[in-house]
């Protein structure tokens, strides 16, 4: 690391160490040379809670102290009653006293590791913060084809990131006269995402659909992140490795892990509100809500997709007061939940990589790493019906229903496919199959245009490496393509609340939000042009108006 170029980014260089005098004790202030001030000073049972830190700004107007305790309380379990904390609430508190860390049981408390990093000189807060671009020197290794990077900084909230001209990235350049004229700028921003997983079978990073909240699932702890309120720790819940998490439309979080656990987040809360355990001890590996519902499914690594129910109750809760004259009785409406497991059905003999469900909620869709993926009818919860059977050269991680035509079906083969199929789900009809030169990883459809988003991962070793492409629909006539060094590859996608931007995990340990669609406009249900099934019969079945010419 000492040797790195890139060494300087990460660790600040000139470290000072004053004292300050805390209950009574002498414990180190370490003042970086961005004027970040790190207090830390650690507590036994014996002390007082009620001696907290002074709150002493820097010239940033930060400051973060550490605090440790020997307490801890889960609360992970079937409803909660005492009050619950919201985000902007915990984000607005600017130092984490002994009693939050008691509370949210785990949420970083310092250890010995830290504290040997602080000695050091280590950056210690790397979460989901800005990633700085890569020195020049180490940038022209990994980016043979490319001659410069253009930076441009802006500021949003508070918040500095880097916008890089992606046109550069791909080695295209517009004065060029080999340029390729389908490749615009595509601004991204990067998050440093240490922990994060280069795992194909796992879904580490979620949009919430009501805000602009990215869940990122770090090792063992669910970590937001918004341009507004900053990075927040949810509540721990042990050492269980996290393997998939989900937002529901009503921005509810749902977390799996290897350990067949699942956790509940209620929107704008950093505790768990409820909890489930798997009786078959399975890996979770995929999960998904049902749009506009308190029902989502979990796919597991042997093969098994269950259904839940998140129950919510309301019980009204009394307290008494005993006053000097007279007894007080006060009355209290406390809200619980608890997570109902519905039903269980055998999909296939393996993992579980991918699920959607179409917006109307009736239609299921699931890859399997057998090589294949199906459709489900899920009229009837509690009686899924298998439909069809489609068959793959490798495993299906990436299924997306059309959200401007629900019974249209996009599926993405793994590295010995690199196919991306288009089916009708209504009849189980290939309609159409694209080879492309890599491995799909997740499709994504635009809610604002006819186009369709694909993610890579492994590619062909004599092309340069493309980790992202839009195409058009039903032409798939290429409109955007990303490249990138050829060992970087994306696990996962999610669109954002907007419909313009989406978020990936990638394997460098970080997570890209990438700008795609700038407009807003809302796709109709029912107003198409030919040849979205690419078969007259269905077009009409599906009520497709032929009389109506190309809208994009």
């Amino acid at each position: 690391m000492e040797n790195s170029p890139d060494t300087k980014l990460y660790h600040p260089q000139d470290l000072k160490s004053e004292n300050m005098n805390h209950n009574g004790s002498n414990n180190p202030i370490i003042i970086t040379n961005n004027g970040l001030e790190i207090n830390t000073w650690f507590r036994g049972s014996h002390v007082d809670d009620s001696s907290a830190a002074p709150s002493n700004n820097t010239n940033n107007a930060v400051q973060i102290n550490f605090a440790g305790d020997n307490s801890s309380n889960d609360g992970a379990s079937n409803g909660i009653d005492n009050p619950l904390p919201d985000l902007d609430t915990a984000r607005n508190q600017t130092n984490v006293t002994n009693a939050n860390f008691s509370t949210l049981s785990g949420a970083q408390p310092l250890t010995y590791e830290k504290n040997v990093a602080i000695a050091l000189g280590f950056k210690t807060s790397r979460i989901l913060t800005f990633k700085p671009l890569k020195s020049p020197k180490k940038t022209k290794n990994l980016h043979d084809d490319v001659d410069s990077i253009q930076n441009d900084i802006y500021i949003n909230h508070s918040l500095q990131y880097d916008s890089v001209d992606e046109r550069n990235i791909n080695g295209t350049n517009r004065n060029s006269s080999n340029a390729e004229s389908y490749v615009p700028e595509i601004p991204f921003k990067v998050l440093d995402a240490p922990g994060l997983r280069n795992d194909y079978y796992s879904n580490l990073v979620c949009w919430a659909n009501k805000s602009d909240t990215i869940a990122a699932g770090l090792g063992s702890i669910v970590y937001c992140w918004s341009e507004t309120l900053g990075t927040i720790p949810l509540q721990t819940f042990g050492n269980d490795l996290i393997s998939a998490l989900s937002y529901s439309s009503d921005d509810f979080l749902v977390v799996g892990t290897k350990e067949s656990k699942i956790y509940l987040y209620k929107p704008k809360s950093i505790y768990v509100i409820a909890s489930y355990s798997l009786k078959n001890h399975s890996s979770i590996c995929s999960i998904k809500w049902i749009p506009e519902s308190h029902y989502f499914f979990v796919g597991n690594d042997i093969g098994e997709v269950t259904l839940f129910e998140v129950i919510q109750k309301e019980e009204v809760k009394k307290t008494h007061k005993n006053n000097p004259t007279r007894t007080q009785t006060e009355t209290k409406a406390v809200i619980s939940y608890s997570i109902k497991q519905k039903v269980t059905f055998k999909c296939d003999q393996q993992q579980i990589c991918g699920i959607d469900v179409n917006h109307l909620g009736k239609q299921l869709a699931i890859g399997a790493n057998n090589n294949s993926s199906s459709i489900w009818d899920i009229s009837d919860l509690c009686k899924p019906k298998k439909l069809f059977h489609l068959k793959h050269e490798a495993a299906v991680k990436a299924v997306a229903f059309c959200p401007w035509m629900p019974n249209l079906l996009a599926t993405g083969g793994g590295s010995r496919d690199k196919n991306i199929r288009f089916w009708h789900s209504k009849s189980g009809t290939l309609i159409s199959k694209h080879k492309t030169k890599g491995q799909i990883t997740a499709v994504v459809w635009s809610r604002s245009k006819k186009e369709i988003l694909v993610t890579f991962g492994f590619g062909d070793c004599t092309d340069k490496n493309s980790i992202l492409a839009v195409y058009s629909y039903p032409t798939m006539k290429l409109k955007v393509k990303v490249n990138a060094p050829s060992d970087m590859r994306i696990l996962t996608a999610d669109l954002s609340n907007d419909f313009s931007s989406i978020c990936t995990s990638i394997s460098d340990q970080s997570v890209r939000i990438y700008n795609v669609w700038n407009s807003k406009f809302d796709l109709k249900s029912g107003i198409y042009d030919n040849g979205i099934y690419g078969s007259e019969i269905i077009d009409t079945e599906e009520g497709v108006d032929k009389a109506i010419d190309i809208i994009r």
